[in-house]
């Protein structure tokens, strides 16, 4: 067997796929973030180049392992049988791998979760709609586990024809390669923060004597309306359940109708005019907090503190409110930040690998990429955490905030369609449509209700409430199953609202004034 010619061909492969794949971005070239000054663009050309280049390396690397991975496949057909091994087979196998795992993992994610394609796509949704409707879970998942228990019996010939013949050599080498392909999937996918159910009692004291933990979950652009018994639809059983069981604010308000602002006096008790944050753009350094954060004073009083959000909740971790353990995105409005995010085909290819904890790790600004449902990897982090807590002495004040209800309303499978008509094939299908590109969300700022399928997108948003019901459900479980919920003061809360043209107009801090 002639290794070294084995190996080059699927680097070859992956260099020539990288290199049109970063072609076609550069042609077709796209930013995320607001329109951004050409002279102001000059200053980072540097740094633009280098994120680039970074984009095109982790992609080489993911496409030379899908080539690698063919190629072994093709190999053990080669050692399992009388086919004598070819190079331009070799090229084939590699541009297979390539096709069939990208491909497989498209094909998951625009039925799993729509908008992380929407969200980096050139072209409508709508062209995608007839192969959404050929797709089903069951055949998805019949189809990567036959292409797993393939990819084994033809590796287990393989490997057997090589201990037969003898051949110590080409075996551990082969073993070596398939070794090495297999463990960074192991290490991707192996679930490390599965939340541990604790059926005994927790550790902390219960009852008046003991410090009581506080939970909070908040939810980015919840609605007032989808809250209660009074709307048509019942979106939010759970919640209105435990509304019955505690107290139901039904007078409140937000100084400003935007997150940082809003989060900032909700964490420091104060107004806009007296933290100094008043829009998304702040920065901790100009708006330094001269009060003592809410966490810190928890902190203070002895209390474990921590913060976990998605993309929506970066301005939790850019001011110091206090949170001793962080589970958070960079700061979302960072210009090196959005420049990171690269131009789109590049992002849409990178983003079928990094709703992961590769991606997490790697490339925080794809995983965190704003619109990409990460509702149920957030909520999954708040239930490892409060399994973490059951096992001390100490309370905890803890925040969860997700976007769950932020526009483009983007959930995963099934709340994306669980209110919508079935035969709607607008491009609004998955998620509200123009928002991936700055210039499309001012614009569409400006067109009157006309412009849109506001039915269609009111049924997304009320799927996205439901998703977020459902996963405060299983919080609030979970608290019961780690024996904290008697000792636990729980809080549900949002930043603001989202208006639906009540006020001529769509979105959120748009108007003074508003009720929703």
């Amino acid at each position: 067997m002639h290794w070294p010619l084995f190996l080059q061909l699927p680097i070859y492969v992956a260099a020539a796929f990288t290199l049109l794949l970063a072609v076609k971005s550069i042609k077709d070239f796209s930013q995320t973030g607001p329109k951004i000054k050409q002279e102001i663009l000059q200053q980072y050309y540097g740094f633009s180049c280098l994120a680039f280049i970074r984009l095109c390396l982790w992609s080489f690397l993911l496409a030379g392992w899908m080539a690698l991975l063919g190629c072994l496949v093709y190999l053990s057909l080669v050692f399992s049988s009388s086919i004598a091994f070819s190079p331009a087979a070799t090229v084939l196998a590699s541009l297979g791998g390539i096709a069939i795992v990208v491909g497989f993992q498209f094909f998951r994610h625009l039925l799993q979760m729509p908008c992380s394609i929407m969200m980096s796509s050139h072209y409508s949704m709508k062209r995608l709609i007839p192969l959404w409707k050929q797709l089903g879970f069951s055949r998805v998942r019949w189809f990567g586990l036959l292409l797993m228990l393939a990819c084994v019996w033809i590796f287990a010939q393989g490997l057997n024809q090589l201990l037969t013949a003898g051949n110590h050599r080409d075996t551990a080498i082969f073993l070596l390669l398939w070794f090495s392909v297999l463990l960074p999937l192991v290490w991707v996918y192996w679930p490390s923060d599965i939340p541990l159910i604790r059926k005994q009692a927790a550790k902390q004291p219960q009852g008046a004597n003991g410090h009581p933990n506080v939970l909070m979950i908040g939810c980015d652009t919840l609605r007032r309306d989808r809250l209660g018994h009074n709307y048509h639809r019942n979106i939010s059983p759970f919640l209105n359940c435990l509304s019955t069981k505690g107290t139901f604010f039904t007078n409140c308000h937000t100084p400003i109708a935007r997150t940082a602002p809003s989060l900032a006096s909700m964490f420091t008790g104060t107004w806009p005019s007296r933290h100094g944050i008043r829009t998304n753009f702040a920065t901790a350094s100009n708006c330094p907090l001269t009060q003592i954060p809410l966490a810190k004073c928890f902190a203070e009083a002895g209390y474990k503190t921590a913060a976990i959000s998605d993309w929506s909740g970066s301005d939790l971790g850019k001011f110091d409110f206090g949170f001793e353990h962080k589970d958070l995105p960079p700061d979302q409005w960072n210009l090196k930040y959005l420049i990171r995010q690269g131009p789109k085909h590049l992002r849409l290819f990178l983003t079928l690998f990094t709703h992961n904890r590769f991606g997490k790790r790697f490339l925080p600004e794809l995983y965190y990429l704003a619109g990409i449902p990460l509702t149920a990897h957030k909520c999954a982090a708040a239930r490892h955490y409060l399994s973490e807590r059951s096992k001390d002495n100490k309370p905890f004040f803890m925040n969860l905030f997700i976007g769950t209800t932020h526009p483009p309303f983007g959930t995963e499978y099934p709340y994306y369609s669980r209110y919508t008509e079935a035969d709607y094939c607008g491009e609004s299908k998955f998620g509200m449509a123009r928002l991936t590109d700055p210039n499309d969300i001012i614009q569409s700022q400006k067109e009157p209700k006309s412009a849109f399928d506001l039915d269609q997108i009111i049924d997304l948003y009320d799927g996205s409430v439901h998703n977020f019901d459902d996963e405060v459900r299983k919080i609030y479980h979970h608290l019961e199953a780690c024996g904290l919920d008697k000792n636990t003061i729980v809080v549900i809360y949002s930043d603001h609202g989202m208006e639906f043209f009540e006020n001529d107009t769509w979105g959120q801090g748009n108007n003074i004034f508003g009720n929703a």
